[in-house]
C-alpha cells in the first residue's frame, strides 16, 4: 500500500507492504539528515494492523517506541515507551486514538528510582450544556475567597502534574491554556481547551485537576482560566477567574495599567525577554494580544489576535499574564469587565 507519511515521521512518500521495515536518519531536531550528519536512527516496522516507530541513538540507546494505527493521518494506538535521558526508561503505557489511555508508569530518577503509576481512564473533557447555562445565567461573583481557591488549585496542579513522556526528551517553550469549571460540589469540571498544542499535556491536566477538591464550595459554578508556561521542562501555572458577566468593548472609563501608559512601557521594558530562538532566526514584528480586564483588575482570557511566530506569541502571552492588576473600566458608574487589545512590538537591535 502507498502511505504518504507525515514529515515528522519520514518526510517522503514510500511504497510499503506488510511487515516491511524502513530506516531513516534524523538530526537532534528530528529533521531528516544524511547518515554522517545524523544523531538518531528511526526504524519503522509495518505489521498488518499496526506500525511501530522506534528511535535509537547511534550508540544503540533507546529514545522512544510508538505504535500507530495510521500514519496519514497520524493516529497513535497501543504500546508506547519513552526514554529520558536516552537508554533510561522514563514512561511507558498506551495510547488510544492519540490520547493517553489506561495505566501509565513514570520513573523519576533522584537518588533512587521512584515509580509513579497513574491512570488516564478519566471523564471526558467537561462540556455539559446544563452547567454552562447555569454559569451564564448567574453571572455574578460567588461567596468564596477566590484567591484562596485559585492559589490552592494552582499549587495542586504544580505539585502533581507529571511531564508526559512524549514531551520529556525535547526543549519546549509554550503557553497552553485550559478553562476549568469549579462546580458547587467543590470538584473540577472541564470546558473546551482553547489551544491544545499538546494533547498529552491536556490529558495530564485533566487527570490531575479531576482529583482536586476545593477548600471552599461556590454557590454557583465559577470558571478558572489556567495558563501553563512550559519552559526548560518546568510548568508554571497562572490563574485567572471569570464568572461570565457581560464583556464591554466601549465604556465610559477605559481600564488602564497602574500609573498609566508610561508605567506600562516601563513594565514591558523590564519584563519582556526576546526569545533566543527568534533572535537567531531574525524574527521580529508586532504581536496583537486581546484580553479581558476583570472587575477586580485581574487579567483573563488572553488570546493572540494576530501573531508573528510561536516564540514571540508565547513571550507576549507570558508577559501579559504576569502583569499586575489594572485599574478596571467603568460603564454607567459601575465597574465592568472590558475587552482590551494591546500590540507588543519585538524589534531586533
Amino acid at each position: 500500500m502507498k502511505l504518504f507519511i507525515l514529515i515528522a515521521l519520514f518526510s517522503i512518500p514510500v511504497n510499503i507492504s506488510a511487515q516491511d521495515t524502513l530506516m531513516i536518519y534524523l538530526d537532534f531536531n528530528y529533521t531528516k539528515a544524511d547518515e554522517e550528519d545524523a544523531h538518531i536512527k528511526r526504524t519503522a516496522i509495518f505489521y498488518d494492523s499496526i506500525i511501530q516507530i522506534k528511535d535509537h541513538t547511534f550508540s544503540g540507546k533507546k529514545i522512544k517506541l510508538l505504535s500507530y494505527e495510521s500514519l496519514d493521518p497520524a493516529i497513535m494506538q497501543g504500546k508506547a515507551e519513552f526514554y529520558y535521558p536516552p537508554g533510561q526508561l522514563y514512561a511507558h503505557g498506551s495510547y488510544e486514538n492519540n490520547l493517553l489511555s489506561g495505566e501509565w508508569n513514570y520513573f523519576v530518577y533522584d537518588s533512587i528510582v521512584k515509580r509513579i503509576s497513574v491512570n488516564y481512564d478519566i471523564p471526558k473533557y467537561f462540556n455539559d450544556e446544563e452547567i454552562l447555562t447555569r454559569i451564564k445565567r448567574t453571572g455574578r461573583r460567588t461567596r468564596i475567597d477566590e484567591k484562596i481557591v485559585s492559589d490552592s488549585l494552582k499549587n495542586f496542579l504544580e505539585k502533581n502534574i507529571i511531564i508526559p513522556g512524549i514531551m520529556a526528551e525535547s526543549y519546549f517553550h509554550r503557553i497552553v491554556s485550559v478553562d476549568v469549571v469549579l462546580d458547587t460540589d467543590g470538584k473540577i469540571k472541564f470546558s473546551e481547551l482553547r489551544n491544545p498544542y499538546f494533547p498529552d499535556l491536556d490529558r495530564e491536566i485533566a487527570r490531575v485537576a479531576s482529583q482536586f477538591i476545593s477548600p471552599q464550595f461556590p454557590e454557583h459554578p465559577v470558571v478558572f482560566s489556567v495558563l501553563f508556561e512550559l519552559k526548560n521542562k518546568v510548568y508554571k501555572p497562572y490563574m485567572s477567574i471569570s464568572t461570565y458577566d457581560d464583556v464591554y468593548d466601549n465604556v465610559d472609563e477605559l481600564p488602564f495599567f497602574p500609573g498609566g501608559d508610561e508605567n506600562l512601557m516601563r513594565f514591558f521594558a523590564q519584563t519582556l525577554t526576546y526569545p533566543q530562538a527568534a533572535r537567531e532566526k531574525s524574527i521580529q514584528g508586532t504581536v496583537f494580544v486581546t484580553f479581558i480586564v476583570e472587575k477586580d483588575g485581574s487579567i483573563s482570557n488572553i488570546e493572540i489576535l494576530r501573531g508573528v511566530s510561536d516564540e514571540l506569541d508565547n513571550e507576549a502571552i507570558r508577559v501579559i499574564s504576569s502583569m499586575p492588576e489594572w485599574i478596571p473600566g467603568k460603564a454607567d458608574n459601575k465597574t465592568v469587565r472590558v475587552s482590551f487589545n494591546l500590540p507588543i512590538r519585538f524589534i531586533l537591535d
